[in-house]
């Protein structure tokens, strides 16, 4: 009889393989990148790296914030969440998937903390709705702040447009895929898969119903209006981090620059980077973000020099320190599996 291999594991030896590859093919990135921090000013490294963390830390909050809706009602140690959220980025950083890799993992969190699958793919829909809705109405805010008080290139706010229109549509799709009978069908298709039966193998897929929950996503973001703001508010936060990354690695640089020249070409690079094209999106994301901000009459080697440092910092920095963190999770379950026998 054959031992199951668990997800745990498909998903360890996948991250790891990733991880070699990524190492061999842009070794020479990476090298770059190492070498590119002597050039800036170390507090102004310190600042960036700490504003970095900042997106974890933000990103755990959101979670809590998350749990303490009624439907949920769960407490989770922050620490817990942002070790979590930093695998979850590491695991979407090395496989393309639009997040769905992260979110598999944040499945199996929420599922150690008490959830039912049905809440747990609630409260990422939740999450998702939170996040599009922010993102839209921050893009909004940016195009009437650059008509209005910056000369702005018009392509610029095509491409600022064209996301609100993306995000947008993605909005509706998370929306409608919020629907009771909606989510029932695709969750069973892709719990009935191999991969994802080893999570569940002490319930069945058949008692998956969510018909019996008291309300969809999109009615949970609309009726609870106060935890609503809070979910963008810490959305804004997390962008803010980044954007307060790339500003402080300009700023160590010795160029200060606008921070809402900093927040333009950081949303037009998500833009442009939003397909699985890569993981990471690599060389998409660091050609159009050097690109955006010489369009903003940044020096070009600068604007070289600071995306590469930006990527080391929200790219290649995590991915090990997600993949240990990962390890060290897997090792905690299996000793808890132990003892409880």
């Amino acid at each position: 009889m054959h031992k199951r291999v668990g997800i745990g594991k498909i998903i360890f030896y996948i991250l790891s393989f990733g991880i070699c590859i990524f190492a061999v093919v842009y070794f020479s990135e990476i090298k770059e990148t190492t070498s590119l921090y002597k050039e800036i000013t170390p507090i102004w490294l310190v600042v960036a790296m700490l504003a970095q963390f900042g997106t974890y830390f933000v990103t755990a909050l959101i979670y809590k914030r998350l749990l303490k809706f009624p439907a949920f009602n769960v407490r989770v140690k922050t620490s817990v969440l942002i070790r979590s959220s930093i695998v979850s980025l590491s695991i979407n950083q090395t496989i393309p998937s639009a997040g769905l890799s992260g979110n598999v993992f944040i499945l199996q969190v929420l599922k150690k903390v008490g959830l039912t699958i049905e809440s747990s793919v609630t409260l990422i829909l939740l999450e998702l709705i939170s996040f599009y809705t922010a993102i839209i109405m921050l893009i909004g805010v940016l195009i009437v702040i650059a008509i209005g008080y910056i000369k702005t290139p018009t392509s610029v706010l095509i491409i600022l447009g064209t996301g609100i229109l993306i995000y947008t549509v993605f909005l509706s799709v998370v929306i409608f895929a919020g629907r009771k009978g909606f989510i029932s069908m695709i969750v069973r298709r892709l719990l009935a898969s191999r991969l994802f039966t080893k999570q569940l193998e002490k319930a069945s897929l058949e008692q998956l119903d969510f018909s019996s929950l008291t309300e969809t996503p999109w009615s949970m973001f609309s009726n609870h209006k106060l935890r609503s703001f809070w979910l963008i508010l810490l959305q804004w936060c997390v962008i803010g981090c980044d954007v307060f990354t790339v500003w402080a690695l300009f700023f160590g640089l010795g160029l200060p620059t606008s921070p809402l020249t900093v927040a333009l070409g950081f949303l037009m690079t998500r833009i442009v980077t939003l397909l699985p094209i890569s993981p990471g999106a690599l060389i998409v994301y660091e050609g159009g973000m050097t690109f955006f901000y010489t369009m903003l009459s940044i020096p070009a080697h600068l604007a070289l020099v600071t995306t590469i440092l930006y990527r080391g910092l929200s790219f290649w920095l995590p991915i090990p320190i997600g993949l240990l963190l990962y390890k060290k999770s897997e090792l905690s379950a299996l000793r808890m599996e132990r003892n409880r026998k």
